[in-house]
């Protein structure tokens, strides 16, 4: 899990945004409900501006973690 975690957050820093979700996808099949994964994966579909995907899933992450404020702050 952890493995595909740091590498969607390497490839979104090289803007292949594409790879990271398939990285994050990866990761979500061993950790389903982890929060951090989640939250990154919101955050590049924010910037694919694909906002109604990112937004169901900053709900999704309120959901399972009422207590993960960077969420909170993402949905406005």
């Amino acid at each position: 899990y952890y493995y595909y975690y740091r590498k969607a957050i390497i490839q979104s820093a090289k803007n292949e945004q594409e790879e990271a979700l398939k990285s994050c996808e990866k990761a979500l099949k061993i950790k389903p409900n982890d929060v951090d994964v989640l939250y990154h994966q919101s955050m590049i579909y924010c910037g694919l501006k694909n906002y109604p995907e990112a937004l169901r899933i900053i709900s999704y992450i309120l959901e399972v973690n009422k207590d993960f404020a960077a969420a909170y702050q993402a949905k406005g």
